[in-house]
């Protein structure tokens, strides 16, 4: 049910991509050939017309289903364990991850809210779910990148693309990067659904305070869409380096050896401001497809944006 809530919430989140995809396109440039948006915007344009700013979006728009997918029920899978982990704790030691609560009447049961839920269990789940998608994202990332920054006429289509990466390096080079991406999926995930679930946490609980319910979705969008800009605020150097090691020919040696070759080779260069090339053009795209994103998981839940609680379970809408 959570794999396939998450994948509606996926659904939904292919318009943003297609939307979002230039702006992708036009960050990835920055990432891996510097310049500011306008002359990434103007090299793109040369080197294809309108068409460019869209190559590399196929696989990822037929993947993003599955990640989303992924993502929201290992999410949603960590929660459960941990809050069961949490009802075999003592109940001295209980107090950690609920502190005192409060009921609000609903009109005909009473939902039971946490005054201060702790989002421990929102981070370490965020992190897990960040982990456990980035075995996809991986390669789906590393073929957008390679086609976002090679030319038409050396790699023309998709199949082209998985063609020259398998035969430069064999199965191998579909990793490439993927320690990167691990890395930038997994903490990035735990700060995203914290912000997100403590904006959205707030704005209900304002409306639930007047002892009124409102599932209206503007709450979880631009919730959604605030968490989209801290992942992305938090993640960015990370992210470069990724695109920078993704980005490299796979029918030639490589430059990088890894993470920390690549991010001291890039300090080297340019300093701290080098780990944020095309965060305006990431920003831009990430708000509104984050929040189109979490708005649809909340409306593919059974019970949208609520906690709802069982008899010794919680559970995380």
């Amino acid at each position: 049910m959570d794999f396939l809530a998450g994948c509606g919430a996926g659904k939904q989140r292919m318009v943003g991509l297609v939307v979002g995809h230039p702006l992708d396109t036009i960050r990835v440039h920055q990432q891996t050939r510097g310049g500011n948006i306008f002359k990434a915007f103007r090299t793109i344009y040369r080197c294809g017309g309108a068409p460019a700013f869209f190559r590399g979006m196929t696989i990822p728009l037929f993947a993003n289903g599955i990640i989303s997918g992924i993502f929201f029920a290992s999410f949603e899978q960590t929660v459960e364990m941990l809050l069961s982990w949490k009802d075999h704790m003592p109940p001295s030691k209980r107090s950690d991850f609920m502190n005192e609560e409060f009921c609000i009447k609903n009109t005909c049961e009473m939902i039971q809210l946490p005054k201060h839920e702790t989002y421990v269990n929102t981070f370490i789940a965020g992190c897990v779910a960040g982990f456990c998608q980035s075995f996809v994202v991986s390669p789906v990332e590393l073929t957008k990148i390679q086609l976002q920054t090679a030319s038409r006429a050396s790699v023309p289509d998709n199949t082209a693309c998985i063609k020259r990466i398998y035969a430069g390096k064999g199965i191998k080079g579909f990793a490439l990067g993927y320690r990167a991406t691990i890395a930038r999926d997994v903490y990035s995930n735990g700060v995203f659904m914290c912000v997100y679930k403590l904006i959205f946490d707030k704005t209900s609980q304002r409306t639930l305070s007047e002892g009124q319910i409102s599932e209206h979705p503007l709450y979880p969008f631009f919730a959604g869409g605030a968490a989209g800009m801290a992942y992305w605020t938090v993640n960015m150097p990370l992210d470069v380096i990724k695109s920078k090691i993704q980005a490299q020919d796979p029918t030639k040696p490589y430059v990088y050896k890894g993470i920390v070759d690549c991010g001291k080779t890039m300090y080297r260069r340019g300093g701290l401001k080098s780990f944020y090339p095309g965060y305006v053009a990431t920003i831009v795209r990430g708000f509104p497809v984050n929040g189109i994103t979490l708005c649809e998981h909340e409306i593919s839940k059974e019970v949208p944006g609520k906690l709802s609680v069982h008899p010794g379970k919680e559970k995380l809408h």
